[in-house]
């Protein structure tokens, strides 16, 4: 071990924001309690659901340490450990004990994952044999769809995939599917995540937009999240929204999809698992 540095694995360092999180996560779900009938209330430490919100929610961490600090490593496996500075220890306590104090934490209005907000967009194209190079899907992120399937032929979640590889994903499938897709810069207003279009050989022109929602097993889509999408297709132009989560619906969200059918849609835990199996 070098002078002033130790090493240290990501689970650690996990372990050290779950400690400052642990003073008011009983405040934070009780908001949670308050705002969606169909929350269920974890007991006892804060869930790695929880510590997953509180990192991607902090706008005190930067992208690179909310990045590292939840991906789970390839398939899930061990976290890595690194060398890194003493002075961190002491900087990502002060910066989870601030967060975990405000007012938007303990009241649970959050904004997800703000602080990917400046990841730069991806763009793909259909795949086609003799296009230069293929789908840039497979130059930037090659083991998604892959990587997907294999955390489900596990038995694990796809809720254990980070966020962009979940969108990642969505769009891989798509593009398999003859969509040509778009991958959207993300946003702090639960915009649109991907655009897909395709011309059908029968109506013409079709246009698509997608939000991806990458929920806990006990986190359900709300009635908001579906209004949203809607408000965005209208002004989009699109054709059509989906909504794609890891989790499922609300009754309140179901019945306002199935009462816009030829303009709203979505996919939810088992329809998008099926979805990846058959095409991984």
């Amino acid at each position: 071990m070098q002078d002033g540095k130790k090493r240290i694995s990501k689970l650690e360092l996990r372990a050290i924001i779950e400690q400052e999180l642990a003073s008011t996560i009983e405040w934070h779900r009780s908001s949670r309690q308050v705002q969606d009938e169909s929350y269920v209330r974890p007991t006892g430490q804060p869930t790695d659901d929880e510590l997953d919100d509180f990192i991607l929610t902090n706008p005190l961490f930067d992208e690179e340490i909310a990045t590292q600090l939840i991906d789970p490593g390839l398939l899930g496996f061990g976290y890595p450990s690194a060398q890194v500075e003493d002075s961190i220890f002491e900087e990502l306590r002060d910066l989870s004990r601030q967060w975990a104090q405000t007012n938007e934490w303990i009241a649970a209005d959050l904004v997800p994952y703000r602080v990917l907000s400046e990841i730069r967009p991806t763009e793909s194209r259909h795949w086609d044999a003799s296009a230069e190079g293929g789908p840039k899907w497979l130059v930037r992120a090659p083991s998604n769809l892959i990587l997907a399937a294999e955390l489900l032929k596990r038995g694990k979640l796809l809720s254990e995939l980070i966020w962009r590889q979940f969108e990642e994903v969505i769009g891989e499938v798509l593009e398999r599917e003859g969509w040509y897709v778009d991958l959207t810069r993300p946003s702090k207003d639960g915009g649109i995540d991907l655009y897909a279009s395709k011309d059908d050989p029968s109506i013409g022109k079709l246009r698509s937009i997608w939000q991806a929602k990458k929920y806990g097993e006990n986190k359900k889509v709300q009635l908001s999240a579906v209004r949203e999408l809607s408000g965005v297709l209208q002004k989009s132009g699109a054709t059509k929204g989906v909504l794609v989560t890891t989790s499922h619906l609300t009754r309140g969200a179901l019945d306002w999809v199935k009462q816009d059918v030829y303009r709203l849609d979505y996919k939810d835990k088992e329809q998008i698992e099926a979805w990846i199996r058959r095409h991984a």
